[in-house]
């Protein structure tokens, strides 16, 4: 009798043990799914955070880009069609505007004019010309034929942005384009501050492979 009873207290002390033991182990597990939500929901914030500062940083350049090269005046311009035009239309723009870089290339991916701010480092082009096309006009790029990259030069960090050229009755920019425009602007260290405080983070700056065939750009990294 008092064996079973012995018995009895031992299954049910295993029986208490395990259960606390499960319960302690549903514990961890819930407390790290918690976590894990936490941090996915800080993650999911910062990257919204970094998305709305980095766009509205972006849209300024973006908004030339996409005016600029739905210009017949630019189409003509880049493929030698008219001469002079340069001079109150382009140049004026580094005077006028945040841009200090202007490159200009025909259909067959040809420098045809650039221009930039004299104080700055000499960029001869944002990128190598058998670049432009797998970087801008490629199926996968449509229909915006756009880009924007970060890029070093000397000791200073420039934003690129680049579009094709077409008409302006080709607002879709469904045709062949007509050349390749990239401007470029100084990206200073209270453009980064700003960064740095809207998107509560670190921002540093480190070398990217924007496309393979591209060369090196660079990429902005926030911690």
């Amino acid at each position: 009798m008092i064996m079973k009873t012995q018995k009895k207290l031992i299954y049910a002390f295993a029986a208490s043990l395990a259960m606390v033991m499960l319960s302690l182990v549903l514990a961890l597990i819930f407390a790290k799914q918690r976590q894990t939500a936490y941090q996915e929901s800080i993650l999911e914030q910062k990257n919204y955070s970094v998305d709305v500062a980095l766009k509205k940083n972006n849209d300024y350049l973006a908004k030339f880009a996409v005016d600029y090269t739905l210009w017949d005046e630019l189409s003509n311009f880049a493929n030698g069609k008219i001469s002079g035009w340069e001079e109150d239309n382009i140049n004026t723009l580094l005077s006028t505007s945040q841009i200090k870089y202007v490159w200009i290339f025909n259909s067959d991916q040809e420098l045809v004019y650039s221009i930039q701010d004299t104080a700055l480092v000499k960029v001869d082009s944002p990128m190598p010309s058998i670049s432009i096309l797998k970087v801008l006009d490629t199926e996968a790029n449509m229909p915006n034929r756009f880009c924007s990259f970060y890029k070093k030069v000397g000791s200073e960090i420039i934003e690129i942005a680049g579009a094709t050229i077409h008409n302006s009755s080709d607002t879709k920019r469904q045709n062949k384009p007509n050349g390749y425009f990239f401007i470029a602007r100084l990206v200073d260290k209270e453009s980064l501050f700003d960064l740095e405080i809207i998107t509560n983070s670190k921002v540093s700056i480190h070398p990217s492979s924007y496309t393979q065939e591209a060369g090196k750009h660079e990429t902005i990294v926030l911690k």
